[in-house]
């Protein structure tokens, strides 16, 4: 999962279980992925466009 928030930089939820089933069963998940989503995207350097 931590791969897939680094190459696909989901901004949402719901874009990320595009990328990986996660909770499709129980939801018990749900709440991990998304710490982990949000560690990973917070990781990421922003991206500045220099003129």
């Amino acid at each position: 999962m931590r791969q897939a928030v680094r190459q696909f930089q989901p901004q949402s939820f719901q874009q990320l279980r595009k990328f990986v089933p996660v909770g499709n069963q129980c939801g018990k998940c749900v709440r991990a992925a998304r710490e982990i989503m949000q560690d990973e995207l917070m990781q990421i350097p922003e991206y500045k466009e220099i003129a």
